[in-house]
């Protein structure tokens, strides 16, 4: 599998992800509205892929190996755009093809270069025609003027309210994708968001807004505050754009019929054996790690123990005796030390006395 060359990457990953996207590769004479060509010659080399919007080439794509990231070779592709030759268009910084992708057939890079602010990302798969031309007919700045331009003046929003609102707004019209608001609990983090969804729709910022929650009973809340949020006078959020599709986090018509018929793309049987092959062996370290960490647990268990019993024998340094030998020095081991002290501190013996004898006084 790891030794997959880039030709079989092509066809077996690229090409059939290419194609369900809605970029064929055209038969004869005829052309698609959109469709893509292969080996595309241009000033720097052939592009591994070109994909077209009627004339126009509107992406290139630069093909890796499965065992090559494609993040970093996404400077390719962007020699490529700037050497096309068959387009019209001219974009910054020397581009002539707006739309760039790296991929490995599992992996997709994707650069947007029409502006410099632009930053290349990660993203699940190659956009559609459609997509392209929603991308290409949208003046994204003129629609962050105009939502930098939008006073905050709904009557229910309060001032940090309304302060987060327009740096979220500031963050998007600086092309940032990445953006964390944090609020505290009872501070309207739902009506701050649909109102954020509001204004970012009104302005033309956005046409869809996907908003998840974890759990059905937020779901539920979030339904409810945008069908209460007075949009404008006298209208509400729904009665401007709709009720939220999709209802409670529920996919609409899905069924098992159309769950049998989604495709699961699968590798070859031999592909699948070596896969398995490998996941047991990997497994089996595993295993094997888990009794060592087993046996290294009981170990350590004892270990202090052990640790004690060596200190109380006099185990973990050098005897007092090891070191005199060391030295060249004498030694008096404890015994005798012991039993000079108890001589030394014996009472001296008393001197014994004798009766006292008394003189009889001579009689008169």
């Amino acid at each position: 599998m790891t030794g997959e060359a880039e030709w079989k990457t092509r066809k077996k990953r690229i090409d059939p992800k290419l194609d369900g996207a809605g970029w064929p590769r055209p038969h004869g004479k005829s052309r698609p509205a959109s469709f893509r060509t292969e080996e595309e010659e241009t000033d720097h080399g052939p592009a591994h892929y070109a994909l077209w919007l009627g004339e126009e080439m509107a992406g290139v794509v630069e093909a890796k190996k499965l065992t090559v990231g494609p993040q970093n070779v996404l400077t390719q592709a962007q020699r490529y755009s700037r050497g096309a030759r068959r387009t019209s268009k001219t974009y910054p910084d020397g581009f002539r093809v707006p739309f760039l992708y790296s991929t490995n057939g599992e992996v997709f890079w994707f650069h947007d270069v029409r502006d410099p602010m632009n930053r290349s990302r990660r993203v699940a798969g190659f956009h559609t025609p459609a997509a392209f031309e929603e991308m290409l007919g949208h003046d994204f700045d003129g629609a962050c003027a105009r939502l930098l331009a939008r006073p905050h003046d709904h009557p229910w929003l309060r001032p940090y309210q309304a302060a987060a609102n327009a740096a979220v707004e500031k963050a998007i019209s600086e092309r940032k994708r990445s953006l964390l608001v944090a609020m505290a609990t009872g501070t309207g983090k739902t009506f701050t968001l649909v109102n954020q969804v509001y204004r970012l729709m009104k302005a033309g910022v956005v046409r869809r807004v996907l908003f998840l929650v974890d759990r059905r009973a937020l779901a539920a809340q979030a339904v409810r505050a945008f069908a209460a949020f007075e949009a404008e006078p006298g209208k509400k959020f729904d009665q401007i754009y709709g009720p939220p599709h999709g209802g409670v986090a529920n996919q609409p018509a899905l069924n098992g019929a159309k769950v049998r018929a989604l495709p699961l793309p699968l590798p070859p049987v031999e592909e699948q054996a070596a896969i398995v092959q490998r996941v047991r062996g990997l497994l089996s370290v595993i295993d094997e790690l888990e009794a060592r960490v087993v046996t290294a647990t009981k170990v350590t268990e004892r270990l202090p123990q052990a640790i004690l019993a060596k200190a109380f024998s006099g185990q973990l340094v050098p005897t007092e005796a090891e070191l005199a030998r060391a030295e060249g020095r004498e030694f008096e081991p404890a015994s005798a030390l012991l039993a000079r002290l108890t001589l030394d501190e014996a009472p001296a013996p008393r001197p014994r006395r004798g009766r006292r004898k008394t003189k009889a006084k001579a009689s008169t």
